[in-house]
């Protein structure tokens, strides 16, 4: 088999050049909403949360089309904090992922107890003023797209993915 790797700039809501069902894994951590400056015509640059997660629904559904049958897509996020508010973006990720057509498997959670930031938040997510007794964390959810064949659902993602992670990653059921 020769392996046949296309690199594409551009956006992932509008992925043309890739063809249906030709990517074997997907890992992305996407723009954060309103907490960085991306540019006019990026999604984290959006002021409106609805808008925002509008937009990320139609790169999730472009994510999907172009996923292989019973392949992964792990997306690394964390809470948002912009203007004083509190924005749950795993959550609302699993919806977003799940409306798209990929089953929830997994969170591993990301300890990352140094390489934090000047403000704490290592570029992402700041806290609230709270005293917390464990590092900033980063979840990678992890899904599969829907239609995967009859064999062991765990089983790909265990002998393949896992190995991956490296020591800073744990599974959400051990993490805390």
């Amino acid at each position: 088999m020769d392996p046949k790797h296309l690199v594409v700039i551009g956006d992932s809501r509008r992925m043309a050049e890739v063809p249906d069902d030709s990517v074997q894994l997907i890992v992305t951590s996407p723009p954060y909403f309103d907490v960085k400056d991306y540019g006019q015509e990026n999604i984290g640059s959006l002021d409106d949360f609805s808008e925002y997660l509008e937009e990320m629904q139609l790169v999730f559904k472009e994510c999907h089309r172009v996923l292989e049958n019973g392949r992964y897509i792990c997306v690394n996020i964390c809470d948002i904090i912009s203007h004083k508010y509190k924005y749950p973006i795993p959550a609302h990720y699993v919806l977003l992922l799940q409306r798209a057509g990929f089953e929830y498997r997994e969170d591993i959670i990301w300890r990352k107890p140094s390489g934090v930031g000047a403000n704490g938040a290592g570029g992402a997510a700041k806290r609230f003023g709270v005293f917390i007794q464990h590092p900033y964390h980063l979840f990678s959810s992890v899904f599969q797209e829907e239609n995967q064949p009859s064999q062991d659902r765990g089983a790909l993602f265990v002998s393949h993915l896992l190995p991956l992670a490296g020591s800073q990653l744990c599974s959400s059921r051990s993490a805390l």
